[in-house]
């Protein structure tokens, strides 16, 4: 994944794929005239691309000041020391299941700690929102609950 949103950044993501003569192709002058011409800029982005690695691609253009990521599958994600740092991934208890890795919180504040609670199983709150609604008589939701299996 590859953003070049200042002129800034589409210079170095040119000089970084080695396409420095987009950076004076009058297509390609400003970032509306590269949204305008994007049906032409897409493919020669996409040849410059496949000539490199992945890995190498996103060290180089993050290096050149370029906003650039590599894609990642769950187990990528779940294991990624970044994710773990930042507790965008963590465990949490789930009984009977014990610890599941579940998605953390994007922000964090001093003052309003916010915490990750496991996920309920399908309808296990379904009776408390029926009440809360006044619904208490009019819907037997003991069969839309899922109780985990002894």
């Amino acid at each position: 994944a590859v953003s070049a949103g200042s002129e800034a950044e589409w210079r170095a993501l040119c000089q970084a794929l080695g396409l420095e003569e987009l950076i004076t192709d009058p297509r390609f002058a400003t970032n509306r005239d590269r949204v305008r011409e994007r049906t032409a800029l897409i493919p020669i982005l996409e040849e410059a691309f496949t000539r490199l690695a992945s890995a190498w691609a996103y060290r180089k253009l993050n290096a050149a000041g370029v906003p650039a990521s590599l894609f990642m599958d769950y187990e990528q994600q779940r294991y990624h020391a970044h994710f773990a740092e930042t507790g965008m991934i963590v465990p949490v208890e789930k009984a009977p299941w014990g610890e599941l890795t579940v998605g953390g919180l994007p922000w964090h504040f001093a003052k309003t700690p916010g915490q990750v609670a496991p996920p309920p199983f399908p309808g296990e709150h379904t009776r408390t929102v029926l009440d809360a609604r006044g619904l208490n008589g009019k819907h037997e939701p003991g069969s839309w609950t899922l109780a985990p299996r002894s």
